[in-house]
């Protein structure tokens, strides 16, 4: 099964339905349907979501839209997340947003990927 990594941080804000998405750095092949997401400092697989679609857009062409699934108030918060996180990424640098269902989460925290 897919998996999405998160920092500890962004875990509760997939659960709450604050973020409903995460963005890449990368054509990454992400596939619809139900993916585990993984606590990246724990290794823990906290929850899953439905993955329902995939983007693929140039950094510059990030919207506030896309900011507020990733639970940012506008686009230059979230490129600047993303350039602390990527530091090579630029302006024409393709990234991969993929986004599932708030509704559709469901929690696993006690399950170990490994």
């Amino acid at each position: 099964m897919q998996e999405i990594n998160l920092y500890t941080d962004l875990i509760k804000d997939v659960k709450s339905g604050a973020k409903t998405a995460s963005t890449r750095m990368g054509q990454k092949d992400f596939e619809l349907g139900e993916t585990v997401i993984k606590d990246a400092d724990t290794e823990v697989s906290e929850c899953l979501v439905d993955v329902t679609k995939i983007t693929f857009k140039r950094a510059y062409m990030i919207t506030d839209e896309d900011a507020q699934r990733e639970g940012y108030q506008v686009a230059g918060d979230l490129q600047r997340k993303l350039k602390k996180i990527y530091p090579s990424m630029y302006a024409m640098s393709v990234l991969t947003i993929v986004e599932w269902d708030p509704d559709e989460v469901r929690e696993i925290s006690s399950r170990r990927t490994n």
